[in-house]
């Protein structure tokens, strides 16, 4: 009781007493203050440190929701696969039985084929393809013999030869013009063994054409036809 009194008496100033708690109250702020910060900058710490997990994680949720529907269409496609193979497996069996009966139906035939039939076989073969050969070559012939002669037309007869599509044959008359484009005055004829040629079209008036065609008819020589048709155009 003394010493209350004592305490008492020695701080009996209360400005002493509310002074020291206005401190206390103080500090108290600060501290909250602080802490506060703190916290925030752990919060900002620890959203930093989460931020690019987050973003893994969405990247995964979307990665398997896109997933999702690959399942799907990769169900889909398997399930359309196999039962394209099963058709294919059941097509290849009936083959395979089509097959046998076939060759049992052969061997109650008792067909049988002496080698003298294979040697013909082969001979004939053989034969076609020699003549085949010749032909080409003579067709080759042909075709280099009037082309050397139609460098005479060219040369003399101011003609010139185009080819536009396999066996047509364009003759135009008169030179190139300058800007490379080709004649006005033409004939065109078709051949396969440069024997017999065929009208296809001119640039004259369609009672010349059926002169041509008469010419054609009558087994006259390309190199008439050609001078023909040069003097109608040059004519005209």
């Amino acid at each position: 009781m003394d010493s209350c009194e004592k305490i008492m008496g020695n701080s009996s100033d209360d400005s002493y007493v509310f002074k020291h708690f206005k401190d206390f109250d103080i500090n108290v702020d600060e501290k909250l203050t602080e802490l506060q910060r703190e916290f925030e900058r752990k919060e900002i710490h620890l959203k930093n440190d989460l931020e690019p997990n987050l973003c893994s994680l969405n990247e995964c949720r979307k990665f398997f929701e896109d997933f999702n529907p690959n399942i799907s269409d990769i169900n889909t496609k398997l399930a359309s696969k196999k039962a394209d193979l099963e058709s294919k497996k059941m097509t290849l069996n009936e083959l395979k039985i089509k097959s046998e009966i076939l060759e049992k139906k052969l061997c109650e035939m008792d067909l049988k084929i002496s080698q003298n039939e294979i040697d013909d076989l082969i001979k004939e073969v053989v034969q076609g393809e020699t003549e085949k050969t010749q032909k080409i070559e003579e067709l080759k012939h042909r075709r280099d013999l009037i082309l050397s002669r139609l460098l005479y037309y060219k040369k003399f007869l101011d003609c010139y030869l185009g080819f536009t599509e396999p066996d047509l044959y364009t003759f135009y008359f008169n030179q190139i013009k300058q800007d490379s484009s080709l004649p006005d005055k033409w004939i065109k004829l078709r051949t396969d063994d440069f024997d017999y040629w065929e009208f296809v079209d001119a640039s004259i008036s369609p009672e010349q054409k059926q002169e041509v065609c008469k010419m054609l008819e009558d087994s006259e020589t390309i190199q008439r036809v050609i001078c023909r048709v040069r003097n109608i155009v040059k004519n005209i």
